[in-house]
């Protein structure tokens, strides 16, 4: 059996980022079932290539064209094949045209299911996971068999799930409720990681989309973090900086830095996507908090959004130096589907007909309310070019150095000036591929 993930991107720094997914469907699967991995990060999957019975493809939503062009191509040769992950899950009706069978959700107790009615021919059809299952007994993912071109191997899930219910994520349509896994299984987990380079073996990377989400759990795992002497990250939520006692806890554990979702510097935006978390007037105080703990902080912020104007998205990257931010990611609004944001624009007429390909936060696909098309993507490139221009890199490492941060300010510095540097070889990042055209407003 063979499984892997996402479409080959082509850029160096998709290869520090394996996903959790195949390596934990490996781990599912019982004795005696030879399994191989293949991650498109790393290099494109060649069908005629391919030697397994069973081929398990998972995807986001911007991969999903590839997925089934990969799909159609193995089933051709006569290889059986499920689709799962985000975007199958979200629209299995549609992935199972390019399937035999269809997991939609979690896997723990649906991909068993799958593997057995393959072993007696009656594969076939969508195979779901209604409940949420308790999290404990999960099995140590396969790290074994990741590739050996990517340069972090120690990824691990501590959280399911997330409280909060932003309009545009897709993760309350797949994961109704936030969940923990027990402390001792993530730390056998992280111990279970090895790796050939002294940072493959000290750096770990929480792949949960609120790691802080229960503030209980989250200190009982820093405390038991403590002693591992490992470096990590992860994402949680930026009230998280109310409570500086956890903040400092993470960091003694070993926390580099945070990834946190800014989204906007726009209360109405904010308001407008059930960002109810987030208060503007507080981002400057919550930054300093992180700071003064030792993390750096990462910040996600998306464009597109009703209040924006390309005025103000061309401000963002003054704006993200006023609150002192380390490290900022700029994604274009993407109503992904089955999302509340996406039935509010389809209901206001302003889905553009875009493909699948085009939902992967980097073009547009609807009608902004105070722009064209065509101005917020000018808008985004244009604040992306500025955001990560080797002028700001230099300006955000300055400012960490002298300082009595952790190195983890440093490190992020460092980190986004090699983006500024690849930006500076290769301008052709920085400009759309395509001329974008008004677009038709499709309904749903």
């Amino acid at each position: 059996m063979s499984a892997w993930r996402d479409r080959f991107s082509g850029d160096e720094r998709a290869r520090g980022f394996p996903s959790l997914s195949a390596i934990h469907l490996a781990a599912l699967c019982p004795p005696g079932v030879d399994v191989t991995v293949h991650h498109e990060h790393v290099r494109p999957l060649v069908p005629s290539a391919v030697d397994a019975d069973l081929v398990a493809i998972t995807s986001t939503t911007g991969g999903s064209g590839r997925m089934y062009e990969l799909a159609d191509a193995l089933r051709a040769r006569g290889h059986a094949v499920i689709l799962g992950g985000t975007h199958a899950s979200l629209l299995p009706g549609e992935a199972l045209a390019h399937a035999d069978a269809v997991a939609v959700g979690e896997a723990e107790r649906s991909f068993p299911r799958m593997l057995a009615d393959f072993q007696r021919r009656r594969l076939g059809g969508v195979y779901r996971q209604e409940e949420n299952l308790p999290l404990a007994g999960l099995p140590v993912p396969r790290y074994d068999l990741l590739e050996d071109e990517f340069r972090f191997r120690c990824f691990v899930q501590a959280t399911r799930g997330c409280p909060h219910r932003c309009s545009f994520c897709t993760l309350k349509q797949l994961d109704h409720h936030f969940r923990t896994r027990p402390v001792r299984e993530v730390i056998r987990d992280i111990e279970a990681c090895e790796g050939r380079t002294w940072l493959q073996r000290k750096m770990v990377w929480f792949w949960d989309d609120n790691l802080t989400g229960d503030r209980d759990h989250a200190r009982a795992l820093f405390e038991a973090l403590r002693p591992l002497r490992r470096w990590w990250w992860t994402q949680a939520s930026i009230d998280v900086a109310q409570d500086r006692g956890l903040l400092r806890a993470a960091a003694a554990s070993g926390c580099l830095a945070m990834f946190v979702g800014v989204e906007s510097f726009s209360a109405r935006n904010l308001l407008a996507v059930r960002k109810r978390q987030n208060r503007v007037e507080d981002y400057r105080r919550a930054v300093r908090t992180f700071h003064e703990a030792g993390i750096a902080v990462q910040a996600g912020i998306i464009v597109g959004l009703d209040d924006d104007t390309p005025e103000s998205i061309r401000s963002i990257p003054e704006a993200v130096a006023e609150i002192g931010v380390d490290l900022a990611f700029l994604n274009v609004l993407t109503p992904f589907p089955a999302t509340p944001l996406r039935d509010d624009l389809a209901a206001s007429g302003r889905l553009l007909e875009r493909p699948w390909s085009h939902h992967d936060a980097a073009h547009v696909t609807h009608r902004p309310a105070r722009m064209t098309p065509a101005a917020l993507e000018a808008a985004y490139w244009s604040a992306y070019a500025d955001l990560h221009s080797p002028g700001r890199a230099l300006r955000r490492v300055l400012r960490t150095a002298g300082t009595r941060r952790l190195p983890s300010m440093l490190l992020n510095g460092w980190a986004d000036g090699l983006m500024a540097l690849e930006n500076l070889l290769h301008p052709d990042h920085l400009v759309p591929g395509e001329a974008l055209d008004p677009g038709t407003p499709v309904a749903a």
